[in-house]
């Protein structure tokens, strides 16, 4: 779940160190990595911070072969302004204390 804080910063609760999201194929095919994931952060997480900028096609979590997250994930849009703008809006945004690069 998200929440607001005071000065309208956004925050999500599973969300601990520095995000990173890589867009290197995004003017392609609308595709954002992300990095640096809390471990407890899961699929239905990614598509709830990334959905309000329009229809994703994939929002997953990477796991290894146990099960355990890897810290990363992929999202796929089906645009690729819509993968920009979620992009625009969360880089060098603090997330619990800490900036999206």
């Amino acid at each position: 779940s998200s929440q607001r804080n005071l000065e309208g910063v956004w925050k999500h609760d599973l969300f601990e160190g520095t995000v990173g999201i890589s867009a290197n194929n995004t003017a392609i095919e609308g595709k954002l990595l992300i990095s640096n994931l809390d471990f407890g952060v899961n699929d239905s997480d990614m598509k709830e911070l990334f959905s309000e900028f329009g229809i994703l096609k994939k929002a997953a979590v990477h796991y290894d072969f146990s099960g355990r997250s890897q810290g990363t994930a992929e999202v796929i849009f089906a645009s690729k302004q819509a993968a920009l703008q979620a992009m625009n809006h969360y880089n060098a945004v603090p997330l619990d204390g800490n900036q999206l690069s």
